[in-house]
């Protein structure tokens, strides 16, 4: 996955975003 997309999902769903 790229990197940029894992800081994406990690804002947009916070510390949820951790596991994906």
């Amino acid at each position: 996955m790229d990197r940029k997309r894992l800081e994406r999902l990690r804002a947009a769903r916070g510390a949820r975003g951790k596991m994906a």
